[in-house]
C-alpha cells in the first residue's frame, strides 16, 4: 500500500499541469539515472520501483524484468531502456543516439547499468568510463551496488542494446516545459518500442581491480550472462538548434550534454567526409583537455634532425566535402589569434617531414557559421 501510495503522489505531481510534456519526462529520467550512477542505495533503488524512474510513461504498462546469470545463479532484475536521439541541423553532421539500460531490485544487491552510443566502437570491449572518447566511445556496462569500491566493474566482455521497430507514438506532449513565445514544440518528441539487450562480461570488484598488488586468484570476479532478451523502452528525439543550445527554452540545460559544447559525436563515421580527405576517424585520437578541444591523427611521423636547406610547412583546410576552404604555408608553425587550430594541431610535433591530420570545429575560427560544422586541416613540414 505503501509503494503505490508513493506511485500516485508522483504521478499527481507530473500531471499537475493538465499533461506530461516529453523534455518534463526526459528530465525525470536523466535526473533519476545520473542519481542511480551516483548512489546506488535502497533508497534510490525503491524510489526506481516507485515510479520515478519507470512509471513517469505509465502506459508502457508492466514494468519489463530480464533474466541475468551471475556466477551461474540466475536473478530477475526489473529493467527499462532510455534512448536519446540528438539531430543536428542541416550540414552538422550525422544523428547519434544514446541508449542506456537500467536494471534494479530490491531483492538482490547489484544492479545493471549499461549505455551504448552511436560509434565506430559500438560493439567494442566494455569499459566501465562513460564517454571516453568523443569519436569513438565504447559501450559500459556496470554492476552498481551500495558502496562505491564494491561495485563490479569491467574486466572484459561485451554489451549491445538494439533498438527495434517503434510501436506506438510519445505518450507526452510535444515541446517544453512552459509553453511560452520561445517553445519550439517539434524540438523534442518521443515514440515508445522494445529494444533487444545482450551482455557477457567478467565484472571484478572495484576495489580488487584497482589494487595493483593483489594477485588476480584472489580478486573477486562476477561472470555476468545477459543472454538477449526485449526490454520496454522509450526514445526521446531532441532536435538540436542551429546555433546555441539555449534558444531552445530556459530549460536547455539538460540538452546541452547531448547537441554539445563541441561537434565531434555528429563526426563519428568516415562516410561523411570525401574519399579525396582520406578521413580514418578509427584512427584518431582526442585530447580533451585542450581548449579548443580537436581530434587528430599522424599520417607520417616525422625526424627532430633538422635536414639541410630552407623548410616549410604548409596546410590546407577542407570543408567535409572536400572543397578547400583556405590553404597557407610559412616557415614555421607560430602562435596565431586567428589560427590556433593549427598550433593544437601540431601540439605533438609535425617534426621535420612530419604529415597530421586534424578535426578542426567551425567554431575554433574567428568568423564561424554553425557549431555543428567539422572542417579538416592537413598539415605538414617539408623543403621550401
Amino acid at each position: 500500500m505503501r509503494r503505490r501510495a508513493a506511485f500516485y503522489l508522483f504521478a499527481l505531481a507530473l500531471t499537475a499541469c493538465e499533461r506530461v510534456t516529453a523534455p518534463k519526462a526526459l528530465e525525470v529520467a536523466d535526473t533519476v539515472e545520473a542519481r542511480l550512477w551516483r548512489d546506488w542505495t535502497p533508497h534510490a533503488i525503491q524510489s526506481a520501483g516507485e515510479g520515478n524512474f519507470y512509471d513517469v510513461w505509465k502506459s508502457l504498462g508492466d514494468t519489463s524484468t530480464i533474466a541475468v546469470v551471475n556466477n551461474g545463479a540466475t536473478d530477475v532484475l526489473h529493467a527499462a531502456v532510455i534512448e536519446r536521439v540528438f539531430i543536428p541541423p542541416r550540414g552538422g553532421g550525422a544523428p547519434i543516439s544514446r541508449r542506456s539500460l537500467v536494471a534494479w531490485s530490491e531483492h538482490v544487491s547489484y544492479g545493471l547499468l549499461a549505455v551504448t552510443q552511436t560509434s565506430p566502437n559500438e560493439r567494442g570491449g566494455i569499459t566501465a568510463q562513460m564517454d571516453d572518447d568523443p569519436l569513438g566511445p565504447r559501450p559500459v556496462l556496470v554492476a552498481p551496488r551500495a558502496r562505491n569500491e564494491d561495485w563490479w566493474i569491467p574486466g572484459s566482455g561485451t554489451a549491445t542494446i538494439d533498438r527495434q521497430p517503434m510501436t506506438s507514438r510519445c505518450p507526452f506532449g510535444d515541446g517544453h516545459d512552459e509553453v511560452g513565445a520561445a517553445a519550439i514544440p517539434s524540438m523534442l518528441t518521443c515514440e515508445v518500442g522494445v529494444y533487444i539487450i545482450e551482455a557477457n562480461g567478467d565484472l571484478v570488484r572495484r576495489f580488487d581491480a584497482e589494487n595493483k598488488l593483489m594477485p588476480d586468484q584472489f580478486k573477486q570476479h562476477h561472470q555476468i550472462v545477459v543472454r538477449p532478451q526485449p526490454v520496454k523502452g522509450i526514445r526521446f528525439i531532441v532536435h538540436c538548434p542551429d546555433r546555441d543550445a539555449s534558444s531552445m527554452s530556459r530549460y536547455s540545460d539538460r540538452y546541452l550534454t547531448g547537441c554539445g559544447n563541441y561537434p565531434f559525436p555528429f563526426w563519428r563515421s568516415n562516410d561523411l567526409f570525401a574519399r579525396s580527405l582520406d578521413v580514418d576517424i578509427a584512427q584518431m585520437k582526442c585530447e580533451k583537455n585542450w581548449n579548443p578541444m580537436i581530434c587528430g591523427r599522424t599520417l607520417r611521423r616525422g625526424t627532430s634532425t633538422r635536414p639541410y636547406g630552407p623548410r616549410m610547412v604548409r596546410w590546407t583546410l577542407s570543408y567535409p566535402d572536400g572543397t578547400v576552404k583556405e590553404r597557407g604555408a610559412d616557415s614555421a608553425v607560430v602562435p596565431d589569434a586567428d589560427r590556433l587550430w593549427l598550433t593544437e594541431c601540431s601540439a605533438y610535433d609535425v617534426y621535420f617531414g612530419g604529415r597530421r591530420q586534424c578535426l578542426i570545429p567551425e567554431m575554433t575560427l574567428t568568423k564561424w557559421q554553425s557549431r555543428y560544422r567539422m572542417l579538416v586541416l592537413d598539415m605538414e613540414e617539408g623543403p621550401r
